[in-house]
């Protein structure tokens, strides 16, 4: 799940036209990307899964949404 998390803030960085940094750093990729994550995508600590997907499913509508205005 931290991989898909990277690849999304990562993505948003790229649509605002910036070179993503080569780190794993949530909270360095989420400022970059113009985003808050939850304190529970911060921390990604084992836990309910199905919260985790939520708020990865909310991330990735809102990179959609960027993408078809």
């Amino acid at each position: 799940m931290l991989q898909a998390l990277e690849k999304v803030l990562k993505a948003s960085i790229v649509l605002a036209d910036e070179e993503p940094p080569l780190t794993h750093e949530l909270s360095t990729l989420a400022d970059l990307a113009g985003v808050s994550l939850t304190p529970l995508l911060l921390g990604l600590q084992p836990g309910d899964r199905q919260q985790i997907l939520a708020a990865l499913e909310g991330l990735t509508q809102g990179l959609e949404s960027r993408l078809n205005p």
